[in-house]
C-alpha cells in the first residue's frame, strides 16, 4: 500500500510538473521509512508468532524485489 501511494504521488508530480507534489513526495518517503519499523515492532509484540511466519514469507522490503 505505501508503495502504490508513492508511485500514484510521484506520477502525478511527474505528469503535471509539479515542484509541491515533488516535495510532498519526498516527505511521504522520509515518514514511511520511519514508520515501517514502529509498525514492525507493533505488530510483533502483538502476535509474536504469526507476525514472525509471515516475516518468514514475505519479503521485507518497501520494494519489492
Amino acid at each position: 500500500m505505501y508503495l502504490a501511494a508513492l508511485l500514484v504521488l510521484l506520477g502525478l508530480a511527474l505528469v503535471l510538473i509539479s515542484a509541491l507534489l515533488a516535495v510532498m513526495f519526498v516527505v511521504m518517503w522520509m515518514l514511511i521509512i520511519k514508520l515501517i519499523p514502529e509498525e514492525e515492532n507493533q505488530l510483533d509484540q502483538a502476535y509474536p508468532v504469526a507476525y514472525a511466519e509471515y516475516c518468514k514469507r514475505v519479503p521485507g522490503s518497501l520494494i519489492p524485489k
